[in-house]
């Protein structure tokens, strides 16, 4: 009897889930959500999911009435109007809302935590700076940047942008790793928005240049990355990069730094808690106990739509 009850404890909960309205090339199916919660559940891929995930690049979600989680990998607020719950960048002090970053979905605790051989790293290293930009309408900061640091040195830029290096490069990573540092800008300034901009140079051994969350020392070790914000001008920080540049032992110690400090990842960042709360909130909905505050927006005709000095309910056909 003891066995038994043992084993009903630890089966897992039967959960049909479904993504919608996410980026092109999304794998429904393989992904980083459902490997997250996958020791908890026995997922199921439905049509008629009991939990609908869903981003903001579409209106896909309005036609289904099952609980919904929302994901964010843009620098947009959750409206729960619409959703039962919400994962994204914010700092929102709220029981439906629980903040993770881009950049920690991105890595792994292992890949930022991982003691780099910094010998290796350097005898790698074939120039200056680093750039990778393919859409010039993302951030007019990054690009007018990166044409002012060009003017100390050649900055390579590996994009579909000002392209000096033969052509779009085919990896990224492959690219970035020989350069001492990288332009490492978010498309936009808030607090709490924090991509894989700065973690991938961090990984593959740059110096990130980081302009973007006001907050970004909040979870990222200071000494690891040059901050744009801790200097009054375009001309400040690179004087400070070229002083950077010119000594060999700042460059070093920079690029031994840790992404956190004393090299442990802060309690909301990792792996078990980023589980346990994308699992209670799968629970709630699967019990019945989600906040049920969008409950009449669920009908899947409806949505609000912005007008000047405000916003009214319309009706609109989603077939």
């Amino acid at each position: 009897m003891i066995k038994n009850a043992i084993e009903a404890y630890n089966m897992k909960k039967k959960l049909k889930v479904k993504f919608v309205d996410f980026w092109p090339n999304f794998n429904p199916i393989n992904n980083t959500f459902l490997k997250v919660v996958e020791s908890f559940f026995e997922i199921e891929y439905a049509d008629k999911p009991d939990v609908l995930f869903y981003s903001c690049y579409g209106t896909e979600f309005l036609k289904y009435s099952c609980p919904r989680i929302f994901y964010s990998a843009e620098n947009i607020r959750p409206d729960f109007r619409f959703c039962d719950f919400a994962l994204t960048f914010d700092h929102l002090n709220d029981p439906r809302h629980f903040r993770w970053p881009l950049f920690r979905r991105w890595f792994n605790e292992s890949d930022l935590t991982k003691k780099k051989n910094i010998g290796q790293i350097i005898s790698e290293k074939k120039g200056f700076c680093s750039f990778v930009v393919s859409n010039a309408l993302e951030s007019e900061k990054r690009l007018n940047f990166f044409h002012e640091l060009s003017n100390y040195k050649v900055v390579a830029s590996g994009g579909r942008y000002a392209n000096n290096v033969g052509g779009p490069v085919a990896n990224k990573a492959e690219f970035i790793k020989n350069y001492y540092f990288n332009i490492a800008f978010e498309n936009a300034e808030y607090p709490g928005y924090t991509t894989e901009k700065i973690a991938e140079p961090w990984v593959h051994g740059c110096i990130p240049i980081y302009w973007g969350d006001p907050l970004i020392t909040d979870d990222i070790n200071p000494n690891c990355f040059i901050n744009v914000r801790d200097f009054s001008s375009t001309n400040e920080v690179i004087d400070y990069i070229k002083f950077v540049d010119s000594s060999s032992s700042l460059k070093e110690k920079y690029l031994s730094a840790p992404f956190f400090r004393d090299n442990k990842i802060p309690e909301h960042l990792k792996d078990e808690v980023i589980a346990a709360k994308l699992s209670e909130f799968i629970n709630m909905c699967l019990d019945g106990l989600s906040t049920k505050a969008a409950k009449y927006w669920h009908r899947p005709y409806f949505y609000i739509r912005k007008i000047r000095g405000g916003s009214r309910l319309v009706k609109i056909n989603l077939r």
